[in-house]
């Protein structure tokens, strides 16, 4: 059976939809259903190696019955998933099979499993495997090899040699449906982190275009620009509140560092309050002397230019974590009081002055100030500041 022009309407489209959808593709495999006419149709999924996987089945709508998720049971072609999954390890990816074959050799085998797919109420079924991309699994492990099975059960008749052959043709589509969802995934999830990390850093990112026009922010940025400069970032505008200056260097600083990817600059973007940004271009060659994103033409423009030509990244001040005196003790096991004066002394407090905060005698303030310096390994003041400053301590 081939691809008509409706079924790449039908069939195909739906594919790009079932990338977000949960249960993923149930669109893709209600239609499945639909245009076969067959009771059941499901896609059977495998992440890690098959010796330790993770398997769940993705049922198309109808699939399974109110009566059966009642009774907390799989429908009838995720029953039979289960039960054939050393079979499904052993197919060959891109060809249709009727899992009936493989024990056609054995009499007990086809024998046992003729009564497995009768308890089941299913007639026959027929299934592919998906030919997917392996995957760097990272940390020196083994490349990954995830799994995929397309499959369809008839209660009542026989699978028609058709039926097979359009799930044969849909395949190659779903396989690169699945492997672009899991690129996407991967990509959410490291983007998830990325802002995690900036935001507990106490760092944040405006994106703007070659008119220095605002192409994104993080939301963390946008709510400290509104809170201080009065005024929310819109996309698409220029940056409001800034001095006439300013607002000319980020301009000429927006056009010239694209094309020239080998340096940052640093811009005071506000006085009062202090706000200065490092201005970086899209593919800035990184610390190691290798570019970070070559750019590369499409359709005429850089990719840079479709996403944004220049990475402004903010120092966004907040006070310290609630945990910072704790994180202190964890680290370089100090004492509770001990750790909140360092951590009055690195904001510039003096030991008098953290003394009086903390409520201590000022000779006992000068104790604690002797063996943090000495658990620490810091000489001084000046050293200690620097030493909690690159730690944990002060991270959101």
């Amino acid at each position: 059976m081939a691809l008509t022009s409706r079924d790449e309407t039908d069939l195909i489209l739906p594919l790009l939809r079932g990338i977000d959808e949960n249960p993923a593709f149930s669109t893709f495999l209600g239609r499945l259903k639909r245009r076969l006419g067959v009771d059941f149709a499901a896609l059977h999924l495998r992440s890690g190696e098959a010796t330790s996987a993770r398997y769940r089945t993705c049922d198309a709508p109808g699939n399974v019955t109110p009566a059966l998720t009642r009774g907390d049971r799989a429908s009838p072609i995720t029953a039979l998933f289960e039960r054939d999954r050393p079979h499904l390890e052993a197919l060959r990816p891109g060809r249709v099979y009727s899992l009936a074959e493989l024990v056609e050799h054995d009499p007990v085998a086809r024998v046992e499993r003729r009564r497995a797919m009768a308890a089941l109420g299913l007639q026959d079924e027929r299934v592919v495997r998906l030919a997917l991309r392996s995957r760097d699994a990272g940390g020196g492990q083994a490349r990954e090899e995830p799994a995929a099975w397309l499959a369809i059960a008839r209660k009542t008749q026989r699978c028609s040699a058709s039926e097979g052959a359009l799930l044969s043709n849909l395949a190659p589509y779903l396989a690169e449906a699945l492997d672009l969802r899991t690129e996407l995934s991967r990509d959410r999830a490291d983007a998830r982190i990325a802002r995690q990390a900036l935001w507990r850093s106490r760092r944040g990112w405006m994106m703007f275009d070659r008119e220095a026009r605002l192409v994104d922010i993080d939301p963390a940025t946008a709510q400290y620009w509104e809170e201080h400069l009065g005024a929310r970032p819109r996309l698409g505008e220029r940056l409001l509140n800034l001095p006439l200056a300013t607002e000319r260097n980020l301009a000429a600083l927006a056009q010239a560092m694209p094309s020239d990817r080998t340096q940052s600059h640093a811009l005071l973007l506000s006085e009062d309050p202090h706000i200065e940004a490092l201005l970086v271009p899209r593919g800035f060659a990184n610390d190691f002397g290798e570019a970070a994103e070559p750019a590369q033409e499409t359709a005429g423009l850089a990719v840079d230019e479709t996403r944004g030509a220049l990475l402004a990244l903010l120092p966004l001040p907040a006070p310290p974590s609630p945990q910072a005196a704790s994180r202190l003790c964890e680290v370089h096991g100090l004492p509770l009081r001990e750790a909140q004066l360092a951590l009055a002394l690195a904001e510039g407090a003096s030991i008098a002055e953290g003394a009086q905060a903390l409520g201590l005698s000022l000779e006992t303030a000068r104790n604690y100030s002797k063996r943090i310096y000495a658990r620490l390994g810091v000489s001084g003041q000046t050293q200690l500041v620097k030493r909690i400053h690159e730690g944990t301590a002060l991270m959101r």
